[in-house]
């Protein structure tokens, strides 16, 4: 009673909320918006209220299939419009979910930490469909939390390479790098042929690392792949970040030193966004280190549509019980 008098108070303007994957549960929404029905029942994965009463059934994602067997939006056409649009940038999933727990991320919360695969003959057909049909865009995206996870993500390297060849797009392919492949993902930097890497450390302290959820990715790896890119003489950037569980004054200093030791051209340093849905966002996380909090608005977010200016914010981490909020402000002059 306590939730559904929260949430008619103070969302009264939300009908329906899908939790996690959409595509199945918002078709189920349409067509029962288009057919007028009443529903005595929500499907699993939407929260919304039926006859003045909330409901929700959660659903069980480790019992579907571990192939993703959905219609593919480009292939139907649908997104023909856009691909058309050359500041628009094609963008393409191989696999869903991720299997690292770490504390700041959603994507590898407990329902969507089982790996999943969409069917190579349709990426396939995807990435043929969108050099056919595209602008002829320079930059695409692969969204997957961890491509070259599976030996099968360098055969869709050799696809994008052959297409790069072909067409002369795209020009660079940005992915994010799985944490514990660093063989495959050589072979998939390899292949592509990309003029720069991405290999985010977030902190080069053990302790830290365990912390964030992050202690079972190798440190090993990173350092391989990073010694790649140094010996083809590929430029080389990294992630850290600065508000993890943990994470003092000294030992955020020491990993930046540790970032330019292993010989990163460009350091990218973030304060931690609280993202909901995370664990670091929880009661008990904020608790335990004793996290303060400020928002402030999101860069490049912001704007004017239909006469009302718009923006958006964020909550970010400001000082935790190891940093202080004079300590973590200090270091925007390194940043």
């Amino acid at each position: 009673d306590e939730i559904q008098s929260y949430i008619e108070l103070n969302n009264s303007f939300l009908d329906y909320y899908i939790m996690f994957e959409g595509e199945e549960i918002f078709s189920d929404i349409v067509e029962m918006c288009l057919w007028a029905k009443n529903p005595a029942k929500l499907p699993n994965g939407c929260a919304g209220f039926i006859n003045g009463e909330f409901h929700y059934e959660p659903v069980a994602f480790n019992k579907k299939p571990k192939q993703i067997d959905l219609p593919s939006p480009y292939l139907t056409g649908y997104l023909d419009f856009f691909l058309k649009d050359s500041n628009i940038i094609p963008l393409f999933e191989t696999n869903r979910g991720c299997p690292f727990g770490c504390v700041y991320c959603t994507w590898g919360i407990a329902a969507l930490s089982r790996v999943r695969q969409r069917p190579l003959e349709v990426i396939f057909d995807e990435l043929e469909y969108v050099a056919r049909k595209s602008a002829k865009q320079l930059n695409w995206i692969f969204c997957d939390a961890n491509f070259g996870m599976f030996e099968r993500d360098i055969e869709i390297a050799k696809k994008v390479r052959e297409i790069m060849d072909k067409k002369g797009y795209p020009y660079n392919v940005t992915l994010w790098q799985s944490k514990n492949s660093s063989k495959i993902n050589i072979e998939v930097a390899n292949v592509i042929g990309n003029k720069k890497g991405y290999i985010a450390i977030q902190s080069a302290d053990p302790k830290v690392l365990k912390n964030a959820g992050r202690g079972n990715i190798k440190f090993d790896h990173l350092r391989n792949q990073i010694d790649y890119y140094k010996k083809n003489n590929l430029e080389v950037a990294t992630d850290v970040l600065i508000g993890l569980p943990g994470e003092s004054k000294k030992s955020h200093l020491k990993t930046l030193l540790t970032a330019f030791d292993l010989g990163f051209g460009s350091i990218l340093a973030y304060n931690i966004r609280m993202l909901k849905g995370s664990k670091y966002d929880n009661n008990e996380y904020r608790k335990q280190y004793d996290l303060r909090t400020k928002y402030r608005p999101i860069f490049g977010a912001y704007g004017v549509y239909d006469g009302q200016k718009v923006f958006e914010i964020e909550e970010s981490i400001r000082a935790t019980r190891d940093i202080k909020e004079e300590e973590l402000e200090s270091f925007k002059i390194l940043h």
